[in-house]
């Protein structure tokens, strides 16, 4: 169980490169690109700010309050946008499969463009990015089928090219996955006093949510300690609990048996944490 929970965080302390180093503004040839400043939303109106005097604004991802790092899960958003249609032709012309690719730019252009932000940088899984966790737990993702080839290019060539182009910072780590790479950089941005906004739909990312960490899935909903609460009635902070004990099928991680997610739920609402449920 122990064994299983320690896999379960994402955060990997032994590479903390520094923020302010790595992470830089996109480049210019971004604001060419999306014709206008990701900075246009950065400030509300008089107006805005009277009809809110007195009150405890609900948060809005579109308006930053505090130096701000945009963390994007790149191979999330390709995984998502790969399909290779029937009637497949090796002898298209090559951007017409790239789907992952042509969606990803699509995503992270719309990303700068609403979200004002001070930094940018986009995880992706690196060759042999399972390395690290199949230490720890063999069996990790054993069930899982090989990746498409096309798919597998477009993560390690075509995307980072892409990257490069827009002049965003690549957050690669080798033998670890995009997650903790993702979590990592979080971490560190907490702690220098910086606001953190990651785009994902992969729930295992709220562990890292507080008050100043936010996910934004790909409908743009906002996941924060509230919504985390109303979605699987626990807080952010036993989350890495709550996975130790249902399991993960989709990463072929065990679970305690006979324990789905509402018993997993209901036993951290009564007990607070896992070590007080086994004592």
């Amino acid at each position: 169980m122990n064994m299983i929970k320690c896999f379960h965080s994402l955060y990997n302390s032994r590479k903390t490169p520094s923020l302010l180093q790595t992470l830089t503004h996109p480049s210019p040839l971004v604001y060419n690109v999306l014709r206008h400043s990701i900075f246009v939303r950065n400030y509300r109106t008089k107006e805005k700010e009277k009809e809110e005097e007195g009150t405890t604004p609900k948060f809005d991802p579109k308006y930053k309050s505090k130096p701000r790092l945009i963390l994007v899960d790149g191979s999330g958003i390709a995984f998502r946008n790969h399909s290779r249609p029937k009637e497949y032709d090796d002898n298209k012309p090559v951007l017409s499969n790239k789907f992952a690719t042509v969606g990803f730019c699509k995503r992270l252009l719309s990303i700068l463009r609403e979200y004002p932000t001070d930094y940018c940088a986009v995880a992706l899984d690196p060759k042999g990015s399972t390395r690290a966790r199949k230490e720890v737990y063999a069996d990790y993702k054993k069930s899982r089928k090989l990746k498409d080839p096309l798919l597998i290019q477009q993560i390690s060539k075509d995307i980072p090219e892409a990257l490069r182009k827009f002049g965003i910072p690549l957050v690669q780590c080798e033998g670890h996955e995009a997650d903790d790479g993702i979590a990592t950089y979080t971490k560190i941005a907490v702690e220098k006093g910086h606001e953190v906004l990651i785009f994902t739909d992969d729930k295992d990312f709220c562990q890292l949510i507080n008050e100043n960490v936010y996910v934004i899935k790909s409908d743009n909903s906002v996941r924060d300690i509230e919504a985390v609460k109303q979605e699987f009635r626990i807080s952010p902070e036993q989350f890495v609990d709550f996975q130790t004990l249902m399991g993960d099928k989709i990463d072929n991680i065990p679970g305690a048996k006979g324990i789905g997610e509402v018993t997993a739920a209901n036993l951290l609402l009564e007990h607070g944490t896992l070590s007080k449920i086994t004592e």
